[in-house]
């Protein structure tokens, strides 16, 4: 399909049509690898380049129907993959105080991880999705505060932490003379 552009330059434009051209290309052959990877190519590709609403919606439902067409290939791992990278993404927009909806995504990311890892274990998505779920299971503990507080003045502390049970901590006179 024919499609104007305003712009003759646009390299967008030119990076889809190559990718629709692949697809057309390993339709006729019957490569099921390299069609698939094309897809995931292109999926990925107007994810980053495209314009239009719901644009996180249609990727996520492009990689749900990749992994409908290939469920049993090895390399549907790769948009396995991918579904739980999303997932993990919405967790890291989850926030206690606000709004709830993505409280548990990254419970459902590491769901996902852990069945392509025992359903295709040596492939590069179950690689991927290993990598992640270290990455979503990292403990990780901030703390920040002021350098100086006034005498007899109160000071809040700030603690960020991740994946972390308990916190021991014991607040201690500094003698800077000394040093």
């Amino acid at each position: 399909a024919k499609v104007a552009v305003a712009d003759s330059l646009n390299t967008d434009y030119f990076a889809a049509q190559v990718l629709y051209e692949l697809t057309k290309f390993h339709q006729g052959n019957h490569n099921e690898n390299a069609l698939f990877h094309v897809e995931l190519q292109r999926l990925k590709f107007m994810k980053t380049a495209g314009v239009m609403p719901d644009l996180e919606q249609k990727y996520y439902q492009g990689l749900e129907r990749l992994t409908q067409s290939y469920q049993n290939k090895p390399f549907s791992s790769e948009a396995w993959y991918e579904i739980a990278l999303v997932h993990n993404q919405r967790a890291n927009s989850y926030s206690h105080l606000g709004d709830t909806t993505n409280r548990w995504e990254n419970k459902r990311a590491l769901e996902i991880c852990k069945e392509v890892q025992h359903k295709f274990p040596d492939t590069y998505g179950a690689q991927m999705c290993a990598a992640l779920e270290n990455q979503i299971k990292t403990k990780t503990l901030a703390v920040r505060l002021e350098a100086a507080v006034p005498v007899n003045q109160k000071d809040l502390i700030f603690i960020e932490y991740k994946n972390v049970d308990q916190l021991y901590y014991k607040v201690v006179a500094y003698d800077y003379k000394k040093y």
